[in-house]
C-alpha cells in the first residue's frame, strides 16, 4: 500500500505546514522565555525595593543620630556654662574680696563678696536654665 502512511513513516510536512508548526513553536518558545524574564525581573525590582527600603531606614536613622547627638552637644555645654557660673562666680568675688581686704587691712569683704558671688552665680545660673526651657519647651 503506496499511499496509506503508516506509523513508522508519517507523512512529509508541506512547507506551509513546516512553517506554521515552526512558527507555533517559536512562539512557545517565546512565552516561556517571557515569563521566565518576567519573573526574574519581578525578584529584580523586589530585591532594588528592598535595598532602597534599606538604605532609606539607615539614612534616617543617621539624620536621628546626628540630631540627637547635637542635642546632646547642646546639653552639655548649658550644663558646663552652668557648672561655671555657679563655681566661678563665688571664687571671682572671694578673690576680688580678698585683694580688697589686702589693701585694706580688714576681713569682711572677702566673706561678703564670697557670698554675693555665690548669690549671682545661682541667679545667673536660674536664668540660663530659665532661657533654655523656653527655648526647648
Amino acid at each position: 500500500m503506496v499511499g496509506m502512511h503508516d506509523e513508522l513513516n508519517p507523512p512529509e510536512e508541506t512547507p506551509e505546514e513546516a512553517t506554521h508548526r515552526a512558527a507555533r513553536e517559536a512562539r512557545e518558545k517565546l512565552e516561556e522565555i517571557e515569563a521566565s524574564f518576567k519573573g526574574r525581573m519581578q525578584k529584580l525590582e523586589d530585591r532594588a525595593k528592598e535595598s532602597r527600603n534599606k538604605r532609606e531606614a539607615e539614612k534616617r536613622e543617621k539624620l536621628k543620630e546626628l540630631k540627637q547627638s547635637g542635642e546632646d552637644a547642646r546639653g552639655l555645654g548649658i550644663g558646663m556654662q552652668i557648672a561655671y557660673t555657679i563655681l566661678g562666680l563665688p571664687l571671682v568675688g572671694f578673690v576680688v574680696g580678698m585683694l580688697i581686704d589686702r589693701s585694706t587691712h580688714s576681713t569682711v569683704w572677702q566673706n561678703a563678696l564670697g557670698l554675693g558671688g555665690t548669690f549671682l552665680g545661682v541667679g545667673a545660673a536660674l536664668v540660663l536654665l530659665n532661657r533654655e526651657n523656653k527655648r526647648n519647651p
